[in-house]
């Protein structure tokens, strides 16, 4: 894991993670929260920011900020998943192995969540260990 001093990284209760699961936060005052009983498989990366500054060349202001991230309880992440900046996944869900998630299924919960971007290929689902 890494984290910037004033940010914060939550695991919950019960979590677990197989090896090379990186969690990364650069930017100060972000979140990433992991809810409870969710399962990590290996090769797995969850970012909160880009790495490298990107500026509007007119008015010369930064257009890609830092954004939390939020997998909530009971979530199973696939081998070599990627969940990217401001994404929130929901409660009971999948993310199937090599799934690039880049926007939120916040409101959608039991979904199965696949492919590059990833989108809901399956509802009304949930998992056992």
């Amino acid at each position: 894991m890494i984290a910037s001093d004033k940010s914060c990284i939550k695991i919950g209760e019960n979590t677990t993670t197989e090896h090379n699961v990186k969690i990364e936060i650069s930017e100060d005052n972000m979140k990433i929260e992991v809810g409870d009983d969710c399962m990590f498989s290996s090769n797995i990366l969850i970012w909160a920011q880009d790495w490298h500054e990107i500026y509007d060349e007119q008015t010369k202001q930064r257009i890609n900020h830092a954004k939390n991230v939020k997998i909530r309880n009971h979530v199973w992440v696939g081998y070599n998943t990627k969940i990217l900046k401001g994404v929130t996944i929901g409660n009971n869900s999948i993310i199937a192995t090599s799934t690039v998630v880049t926007k939120s299924f916040e409101s959608e919960e039991n979904v199965v969540i696949a492919g590059n971007p990833g989108k809901i290929v399956k509802r009304g689902i949930n998992w056992h260990r």
